[in-house]
């Protein structure tokens, strides 16, 4: 089973609601990858930085984040 928490070798940014986030979940802990997931402050704090200054740009989530490549995957289908 995966790791969640602190030290976590990625992060999910989602809403805490079952849809296209969860899927991006569902195959992480199937593969016994750690991963945390953000809380919404930290979602919104990203998502409403201006263009130049975020490191993410998105639309909407999910977004997945690669901690130690400091990688942002930006659409479902990248991140499975």
């Amino acid at each position: 089973m995966a790791a969640e928490g602190a030290g976590a070798a990625y992060t999910l940014y989602y809403w805490p609601v079952a849809f296209r986030g969860h899927f991006a979940m569902t195959v992480l802990k199937y593969r016994g990858v750690a991963f945390r997931q953000a809380p919404v402050p930290e979602l919104l704090a990203l998502k409403n930085q201006q263009s130049e200054e975020c490191p993410a740009l998105f639309v909407a989530p999910p977004l997945l984040r690669d901690e130690g490549d400091d990688l942002y995957l930006n659409q479902m289908p990248a991140i499975s």
